[in-house]
């Protein structure tokens, strides 16, 4: 079915009309653009405080600008021992008051 939709938006939008049902339905591959998101690595490694220090790491994010919205946050010595954490909803507000909430709760 979804062979019989693409050989139909081709020939009625111009772009299959030199091709034949046939040559179309074997080969929609050829006939298609793949589009694909690029991924995100993230290559971000911990670094420890200097000396006795502690280190908040905290990020905030949203399910779009605005959206529902998320912050947490992490607390470590500088041995890298986990001393607290905190993870909140806090309802709908865009990415970066999200990440500015995560650093007024740290």
């Amino acid at each position: 079915m979804v062979r019989f939709y693409v050989v139909w938006w081709f020939n009625h939008h111009g772009r299959g009309s030199l091709d034949s049902v046939t040559s179309v339905l074997l080969n929609v591959n050829d006939h298609c653009i793949e589009v694909r998101r690029p991924k995100v690595k993230n290559n971000e490694v911990w670094v420890p405080p200097l000396g006795a220090a502690m280190k908040f790491s905290v990020d905030g994010s949203s399910m779009g600008n605005p959206g529902r919205a998320s912050i947490g946050g992490v607390l470590r010595d500088y041995f890298g021992k986990v001393l607290g954490m905190f993870s909140l909803q806090v309802g709908v507000m865009d990415a970066i008051s999200a990440e500015i909430l995560a650093i007024h709760k740290a």
